[in-house]
């Protein structure tokens, strides 16, 4: 009927500005996405190169993947990777397992973190300043669409208008993270 949803895109362009902004060093960054090439992955992956092309960044960049099915081993296996950064995106469901392998690197050499969505394991990374942001859509807003659009379409007979209904991006940092906790 509709979708209503992130702007993949936009997510993957937004953790890039994200990165740019939060080092103040060489800038050698990777990108973290799922092993399976879904459509979600490779939009957040253009998005995030998209804006390090519209900045000029020089360095190479690193795609990592991980494989969900053996998500402890593949992290384990990129590990040595990290310490050599300066800022992580995480584009995948992974962020908590990413932060937990970072809080081990000494804060001095932890590269920058940025991911997607909340949990309460999430929140306490980004307390801990081991997460340093996560990009997020109102859930509230965003499920109350999900249901009154179809409930417009169906019980009020009201055609639906639009195709998509993207949800506005929301960063959250240590400081606001308690207000995306329900």
């Amino acid at each position: 009927m509709s979708y209503v949803g992130a702007d993949y895109f936009d997510s993957g362009s937004l953790a890039g500005d994200l990165l740019e902004k939060m080092t103040n060093r060489s800038k050698k960054f990777a990108i973290i996405t799922d092993e399976l090439d879904t459509s979600q992955m490779i939009q957040k992956r253009k998005g995030f190169e998209s804006y390090l092309k519209s900045i000029n960044y020089r360095h190479q960049f690193q795609h990592m993947k991980i494989d969900h099915n053996n998500i402890e081993n593949t992290l384990y296996e990129l590990k040595d990777n990290f310490s050599e950064l300066d800022g992580i995106y995480v584009a995948c469901g992974a962020l908590s397992e990413v932060a937990n392998l970072l809080k081990s690197i000494d804060t001095k050499c932890r590269p920058i973190l940025v991911g997607h969505d909340m949990s309460q394991e999430i929140y306490n990374y980004l307390q801990s300043e081991v997460v340093t942001a996560t990009i997020c859509q109102d859930p509230v807003f965003q499920g109350s669409l999900a249901v009154r659009i179809p409930f417009n379409h169906l019980m009020l007979e009201q055609p639906v208008k639009n195709a998509e209904h993207i949800v506005k991006l929301e960063i959250v940092t240590k400081a606001n993270a308690k207000y995306y906790l329900h």
